[in-house]
């Protein structure tokens, strides 16, 4: 689990600065998912987990909301 944070914290780049709460937290991995790639409704990534959506998004894939 602890390898899969480490390469998730790796792929998305969220700059989380000392001292952010919980909610600023949040808020930054909200505004990173929504931003992360082009959304299409009719698509879906070959797993749900976080790690291949981020692969497949920088890959060039888009996926629904």
């Amino acid at each position: 689990m602890k390898a899969q944070l480490t390469e998730l914290r790796e792929l998305s780049q969220i700059d989380v600065p000392d001292g952010a709460s919980k909610l600023e937290t949040a808020l930054l991995v909200g505004q990173f998912a929504h931003s992360a790639f082009t959304h299409n409704g009719d698509n879906q990534p070959s797993s749900s987990d976080p790690i291949t959506v981020l692969k497949e998004a920088q890959a060039g894939a888009s996926f629904r909301c």
